[in-house]
């Protein structure tokens, strides 16, 4: 699976895998040493900072617009478009960043910006959000958790939880992306920049 690194069996192993090993490599400059695995082997119980760097949040319709579909399952919209001086975007991609079929592309009503494509959700997938004319220019976050809940009226509504992987903000990444995701964040990027976009830019299309 692409998202582990070696010797990670789970998503909360590969995290703790990557803050261990940027937190030692830091420590390995800061003793002019360089970064060393030994060092890293010693740092084991860095792992319980994990709980205040990748922590889980509730995805509201400002990160994506979700849906409960007609069989009862969590879908979400691939939606936005640029008007002239801003933008925001929304693209979903598997846990392994390749497309996902819709279950329905919208091409009638109000497209401009809007809701285009349907897609179905699973843990592990990413949603990738971009934004024109801000600071915050991307984010990538994977979905940990879906539930289905009741709101005050009784009415069914969906529940997301979400861990942000990678951020980019004034051009600079805070941590990079694998490569494995590139061709998401571009849509994103692009769809986000697309004036008055009116169709989906990440799904896979039957021939």
């Amino acid at each position: 699976m692409p998202l582990l690194r070696s010797g990670a069996t789970s998503l909360e192993d590969a995290d703790s895998q990557k803050f261990t090993t940027n937190l030692c490599k830091f420590y390995g400059i800061f003793l002019g040493v360089g970064y060393n695995k030994n060092i890293q082997n010693n740092f084991t119980f860095w792992r319980l900072i994990m709980e205040n760097t990748n922590t889980e949040k509730e995805l509201d319709r400002v990160t994506a617009f979700f849906e409960i579909t007609k069989s009862g399952k969590i879908a979400v919209w691939e939606s936005g478009g640029a008007l002239t001086s801003q933008g925001d975007a929304t693209v979903v991609a598997n846990i392994d960043g390749s497309k996902k079929k819709p279950l329905f592309i919208r091409r009638h009503g109000w497209l401009a910006c809007g809701q285009h494509a349907l897609l179905p959700l699973k843990t592990g997938d990413y949603l990738v959000r971009a934004l024109k004319g801000a600071d915050l220019q991307i984010q990538v976050w994977q979905v940990t958790k879906l539930a289905i809940a009741e709101d005050k009226d009784g009415d069914r509504v969906p529940v997301v939880h979400g861990i942000l992987r990678y951020e980019k903000e004034l051009g600079e990444w805070d941590y990079e992306p694998p490569d494995f995701l590139s061709e998401a964040i571009d849509a994103a990027w692009e769809k986000a920049h697309t004036y008055h976009c009116r169709a989906p830019k990440y799904v896979l299309l039957d021939d």
